[in-house]
């Protein structure tokens, strides 16, 4: 019993050891990139003043970054009411939602899953007379 003990010990301390070698190397290497999707899991591609680059959706889809390179490095994660993108990752508890607008398209952010799930419901059985879509 405690041999096995031992041994569960110390592969929890080999996980956590490699955990923070990866951190540490990502720290390191500052990898370059233009969208969240190309950076490890929790974390977000930022430009040089530290915002998130995402991809702008117009009404027929993506659209180009106008006067920008849009290149960044790899850094922390989207944290709660910062934009995210469908591969950025939000907090647990948190989730990337975007806000029905009568103007297209804003950005997705970092919401609770709670709040989401409430406008969800709320836009879903929304009606005339007593609920209106936003104006445009």
């Amino acid at each position: 019993m405690l041999l096995k003990v031992l041994i569960f010990t110390a592969c929890i301390c080999l996980v956590a050891e490699a955990f923070q070698l990866q951190r540490s190397y990502y720290r390191k290497k500052a990898m370059s990139c233009s969208t969240s999707s190309e950076c490890p899991v929790g974390s977000s591609c930022r430009d040089a003043n530290g915002y998130i680059l995402y991809i702008r959706e117009g009404p027929h889809g993506p659209i180009q970054f106008l006067g920008s390179n849009n290149q960044g490095t790899c850094g922390v994660g989207a944290q709660p009411s910062d934009i995210c993108d469908r591969s950025s990752e939000c907090p647990a508890g948190y989730e990337c939602y975007r806000e029905m607008s009568g103007y297209c398209c804003p950005p997705k952010r970092c919401v609770t899953q709670q709040y989401a799930a409430e406008r969800r419901e709320y836009w879903a059985n929304c009606r005339p007379p007593t609920c209106y879509y936003p104006a445009k």
